[in-house]
């Protein structure tokens, strides 16, 4: 479900259900907290609670970890405590709890993000480390940056509040104390972090120099973001970066126009006794809007950015011209070994992406149908103009894969004219995710696994089948080769890979791109602590060298970025892009001789070189061979996204390199702050004499007040309080609740729920006592109030699938018991239960596929009668859906059956809440939009037909639910949902469900119904 569809429910939903803090709360949870080089949410993270977990306790951090990333957490606890000092010494601020840092690696990818409590903040940091062309690539280190941007979160939007009784309400409620520290931009809290991280190390985001000439770029064209658009997270190329890169500059701007005490005093202001908006906190230091200050700040970048064009407009030409147009974004042009096809990687605004095949030929057919239809509209009407040519008629695609399963495409390699090599995403049957390699074949349009769970980033493969990857594990990063015919698409073994380099914390390694004309040389780009990125070039030595000994190659003086390395066509020469005072310039380094000549001159923004060689062919006119020509494509972006360009390589247009980067004093070249504090040097450090390092206990319980409740105009509106715990990793979870008020029947209530999943089967519990007078409904069944005492048990055993096909599939067996004590009434049941899921997406359409099926016996007793039943049943549902065109159409067919009873056992109706919990009441078939017991009976069928988005919560639906062969309703609504499973005990199991429905009953014509349910799911 989108952000802004659960926001703008959630706003109507203030108003009219009484729910006031929820949509600023789900805000803050999912938007305001990551590192966010993308603009991804996480509202469910997947930890492995089975696993042996581990705490090194410092002064002001406690760090979770498993075995693999024992080095990574101990060595970032050191940045962690600096991070903590100097940001303490910079802003005067801290925190007064101790941080829990959990560190893992769910995605294998490089980000984290923090949970800014102010009693009991969080921070998660992902271990895999940045490549070289990444906007967070320029740091320290990680470890430095992720620990110090994620605790500027905590200490910028956690700090507590003034006013004492807001401050004490937020020690003992989650869900306030997260809602205490909203209230800021997207904008400010990323941009703000991203300054200090900036500041205080030197390097960042706000010192890129990628960043800067993009922004540069889409200042010339005035396509900077609308002060409206600096917090979005989707839109416009690019935008959802907006809040980190724009952000962090205009704060900048406002620390030198006005000063550093100027914006502190904004932060002050918004925990104050007053209450204040952000807004207000702001104006009433600045004495203007933000927005309105915005706009100066545009115009003076802007300006600066139309002054610096002038000056590169007076270098050497580039005739650079557009060769295809992108129809959002592009990246990892990599050129067929015949050099007849160019594949790269598409993707759009809704995140779908295609690996397209493109023919390097100029599209002639386009460019001939074009000229028809042009000589069409002058002949139908003569004195019409025509359009203008396109700058390039967009190349013909001979071949396209779709992504499968949003497992994204990476890095594409060709291994010879019919198979490409690239990266996809794969999960383990723990939920967490890897990068490995797949093949596609052209001809055929087969894709095969090559690995499996193999972490494997970015390769290089020879044309007999010999791959150089880089590889990251528990944080480390290094460089292995193996054979393509030692594989069969499972897991990378020593038997299988030799290793080339060490593997290291310190260093990250990227692009390995081996030499077209020489499959024993290597060039790859590697970084160091404190040291900018540098470029090798090693001979391998029949590859079983166990660390490279490599050649550095000369870098332009003061760069700062380097990444894209590729090789020539002949292997004699390397290019690169390498980025100096805000300009991006594609390089190249001559091996023979060791020039190094700039290639272009910083008017464009330039990535992804590579040289495009079209062989001689036979002009059909003359009959004679034509001449050979070889240019250079690249990427450059523009606001609306990146378009390849190419240039003829013209030796008089380069400009010879003398003055090159002094390798001994590059980490203080790097530095570009003048903040007289600032974070240490970063090291790897493995000194545990700073903490202390004990096993992960589930004693330490985090506790919480909670306060929830549902709203159904069909049954019930509840409002419930009690305590939640739980213990960081979820590996136990508890909560007792207690009904507070109540409209509609529940006249009183209690619950409580524990679940225990440190093992691989997950064991719950759920007690409870209420009574219910549904009689007090509209359209009920019942005839009067009827208390409800008992308990269940259940044990749960959740399994995946991991491969091919079945790769989506999602399982679980449970068994369970229940014992029910009605009024006259006891009733015992054994479950035995298996719920699957599986879906196939292939973006432009997909499969989905879901089943539940339960087995029931049971005992009623029945004291009126003095009489005991026993009766089985079965119950469960099938649902089958697909998408095209990005709509999906799902259709379910639910059932229940009760065997050998006298009574009525299954009751159709009512909602869910903390109390009246679906897993204790195997005979209730709950139903939002109708009341409690609005039918009873033995034999229950319900199809629902559901219309959606492809990859949306919301469903529009139609249902028409029998009891015992009679339907009394029919059911046209939207329904909604949204649920948080992260960490703290206030946040975890946390579900939103929301509809509004249009209830045809036979008796009683048309009834508008509408829910907002609220409930902590066990």
């Amino acid at each position: 479900m989108s952000a802004s569809s659960i926001f703008s429910y959630l706003a109507l939903a203030r108003k009219t259900l009484g729910f006031r803090f929820l949509n600023n709360t789900l805000l803050t949870l999912g938007l305001l907290v990551g590192l966010g080089y993308t603009s991804t949410a996480y509202s469910a993270i997947s930890i492995v609670t089975e696993a042996k977990w581990t705490v090194f306790e410092t002064d002001s951090f406690r760090i979770h970890y498993t075995a693999e990333y024992r080095d990574w957490a101990i060595s970032a606890a050191h940045d962690m405590e600096a991070a903590a000092k100097t940001v303490k010494d910079h802003q005067n601020r801290d925190l007064k709890m101790k941080v829990d840092v959990v560190v893992f690696d769910p995605f294998n990818d490089s980000n984290g993000f923090a949970i800014p409590f102010s009693n009991k903040p969080i921070m998660a940091l992902f271990a895999t480390p940045p490549q070289s062309d990444s906007i967070i690539s320029n740091s320290s280190s990680w470890q430095q940056l992720l620990s110090l941007h994620e605790y500027v979160h905590l200490v910028h939007i956690g700090q507590p509040s003034r006013q004492s009784f807001k401050q004490s309400l937020s020690k003992y409620w989650d869900l306030y104390d997260i809602y205490k520290s909203s209230g800021m931009p997207r904008w400010v809290t990323e941009g703000y972090a991203t300054l200090l991280e900036s500041k205080l190390t030197g390097r960042g985001r706000l010192f890129d120099v990628q960043v800067e000439a993009m922004l540069l770029q889409f200042a010339r064209e005035g396509a900077l973001p609308k002060y409206s658009e600096l917090s979005n997270t989707s839109g416009r190329y690019q935008i959802g970066s907006m809040a980190y890169l724009v952000g962090v500059r205009y704060l900048s701007w406002l620390e030198k126009n006005y000063s550093e005490e100027t914006l502190d005093s904004v932060w002050t202001r918004l925990r104050g006794k007053k209450s204040r908006s952000f807004n207000d906190a702001f104006k009433g230091v600045f004495l203007e809007t933000p927005e309105y200050l915005y706009q100066r700040f545009v115009a003076e970048f802007t300006f600066n950015a139309l002054a610096m064009q002038k000056q590169l407009e007076q270098t050497k030409p580039t005739n650079s011209s557009i060769w295809l147009n992108a129809e959002y974004d592009m990246t990892a042009p990599a050129l067929s070994p015949n050099n007849k096809y160019l594949a790269v990687i598409e993707s759009d605004e809704d995140k779908s992406i295609v690996l397209n095949v493109y023919q390097t030929a100029d599209n002639k057919e386009a460019q001939d149908d074009f000229e028809k239809e042009k000589v069409e509209l002058l002949e139908n009407d003569p004195v019409d103009i025509g359009d203008s040519a396109p700058s390039v008629f967009k190349r013909k695609v001979e071949h396209t894969l779709q992504q499968t399963n949003f497992s994204g495409i990476r890095n594409p390699r060709w291994l010879d004219d019919d198979h490409i090599l690239y990266g996809a995403k794969t999960i383990d049957s723990n939920g967490m995710q890897h990068q490995d390699l797949f093949q596609w074949q052209l001809s055929t349009g087969d894709v095969s696994q090559l690995t499996r769970h193999a972490n494997l980033r970015r390769f290089d493969v020879t044309p007999t089948g010999k791959v150089i990857a880089e590889q990251t594990r528990g944080g480390y990063s290094g460089l292995i080769s193996f054979e393509l015919s030692q594989i069969d698409g499972s897991t990378l073994g020593e038997a299988e890979l030799t290793k080339l380099s060490e593997f290291s914390l310190a260093h990250i390694y990227d692009f390995p791109r081996i030499n077209p004309s020489d499959a024993t040389q290597l060039a790859y780009l590697k970084s160091t602590h404190n040291q900018p990125w540098s470029l090798y070039i090693t001979s391998l030595s029949n590859g079983t060298d166990s660390a490279l000994k490599a050649m550095q190659v000369n870098m332009p003086k003061g760069y700062q970025f380097l990444s894209f390395p590729e090789w020539a066509a002949d292997g004699k020469s390397l290019y690169f892009v390498a980025g100096v005072k805000d300009t991006l310039k594609v390089y190249e380094f001559t091996l023979a001789t060791g020039q190094l000549m700039a290639v272009t001159h910083g008017q464009t923004t330039v990535s992804w070189p590579i040289e495009l060689v079209q062989k001689p062919e036979t002009d059909p006119d003359t009959n004679q061979e034509q001449q050979e020509t070889t240019r250079l494509l690249n990427i450059s972006v523009q606001s609306r996204g990146p378009d390849i360009f190419t240039q003829p390589l013209i030796a008089k247009n380069f400009s010879n390199i003398t003055e090159f980067a002094d390798v001994k004093t590059l980490s203080t070249a790097s530095n570009n702050s003048d903040s007289p504090i600032q974070m240490p040097a970063a090291k790897l450090s493995a000194d545990t004499s700073i903490g202390k390092e004990y096993d992960y206990h589930v004693k330490d319980q985090d506790i919480t007040f909670v306060w929830i409740g549902s709203e159904s105009s069909a049954s019930i509106g509840t409002s419930e309080i009690g305590i939640k715990g739980s213990d960081l990793l979820q590996k136990t979870n508890w909560d007792i609740n207690f009904l507070a008020s109540s409209r509609g029947g529940l006249t009183k209530g209690v619950s409580a729920n524990f679940t225990y999943s440190s093992l691989p089967v997950k064991f719950s519990a759920h007690v409870y006592d209420f009574e219910l007078d549904a009689s007090e409904q509209k359209n009920s069944s019942a005839l009067s109030a009827e208390s409800y005492t008992g308990y269940s048990v259940s044990a749960n055993l959740p399994y995946l699938l991991t491969h091919g096909l079945l790769a989506s599939y999602q399982g679980e067996l449970s068994a369970s018991y229940n014992a029910q004590e009605q009024t006259l009434i006891e009733t015992t049941i054994t479950e035995l239960r298996h719920q699957q899921s599986w879906y196939l997406d292939k973006q432009t359409w997909g499969l989905t596929q879901s089943s539940d099926f339960t087995y029931l016996e049971g005992e009623t007793d029945i004291a009126s009668l003095t009489t005991t039943e026993q009766w089985n049943g079965s119950q469960g549902a099938l649902s089958f859906g697909g998408h095209i065109f990005g709509i999906k159409l799902t259709v379910s067919e639910q059932f229940a059956k009760r065997n050998d009873s006298s009574l009525n056992l299954l009751s159709l109706g009512g909602v869910e809440t903390n109390i009246i919990n679906a897993k204790a009441h195997s005979n209730w078939l709950f139903s939002p939009e109708l009341p409690f017991h609005f039918q009873t009976g033995n034999d229950y069928k319900n199809t629902t037909v559901s219309l959606n988005g492809r990859s949306s919560s919301w469903e529009l639906y139609y249902s028409a639910p029998e009891m015992d062969d009679v339907n009394r309703a029919k059911i046209i609504g939207f329904k909604d949902s949204a649920s948080i499973d992260m960490f703290r005990s206030g946040i975890t199991n946390l579900e939103i469900k929301y509809g509004i429905a249009d209830v045809q009953l036979d008796e009683d014509g048309h009834k508008i119904q509408a829910w907002l349910l609220g409930l902590y799911r066990f």
